[in-house]
């Protein structure tokens, strides 16, 4: 006598909406892998058409930028050409203007600086002894037929001591005419 004793319990077998549920689920797998590939080439042929547009754009620029660059360096070598030939042709005489501002000097007067702010624009830092001395030589740098302009940018009193001179330290802007040195070393007053 045989007799048979199964004592594992029977399976269940698999119900047909079980084996749809994982079919669809294995179709929304695929369709979305497949989905997520074809975005993934999409985006890369554009990534590759911007980086294109984005070389040409370079090289556009690049070609402008060396077209503008060639045109304005001639455009300013010109320009310096010019006012190198303009200085040239009317260099003012140094030493002539220092004579003509130093003979205007009051006798305790005396220059601490001389220098040119731009060409024709003289600036210059005086000692005076007293103010009225400081206004007279404004009076005849104002009328000095070499001068265009006189302007007093500073006037201040200083202390006086023992190792300084001059009480007073003016700062003027001269402004030349330079037309009145044009001769060149020609006496001018």
């Amino acid at each position: 006598m045989l007799s048979d004793i199964n004592l594992l319990p029977q399976r269940e077998q698999r119900s047909f909406f079980f084996v749809i549920a994982v079919l669809i689920l294995a179709a929304i797998v695929v369709l979305g892998s497949s989905c997520l590939i074809v975005y993934q080439y999409v985006l890369k042929q554009e990534q590759g058409r911007v980086e294109q547009e984005a070389k040409q754009l370079q090289k556009q620029i690049e070609v402008a930028t060396s077209k503008l660059l060639l045109g304005v360096s001639a455009s300013i070598m010109d320009q310096y050409g010019q006012i190198v030939e303009a200085v040239e042709r009317l260099p003012l005489n140094t030493g002539l203007i220092i004579d003509q501002i130093s003979s205007m000097l009051p006798t305790n007067g005396f220059f601490k600086s001389y220098s040119y702010v731009e060409p024709g624009v003289i600036n210059i830092v005086v000692k005076f002894d007293n103010s009225a001395e400081a206004a007279q030589y404004v009076h005849h740098l104002t009328y000095a037929e070499w001068v265009d302009k006189v302007e007093i940018s500073s006037l201040v009193k200083q202390e006086r001591t023992e190792a300084s001179q001059g009480e007073y330290e003016g700062t003027f802007l001269v402004e030349v005419n330079r037309e009145a040195f044009l001769l060149r070393g020609e006496d001018v007053r």
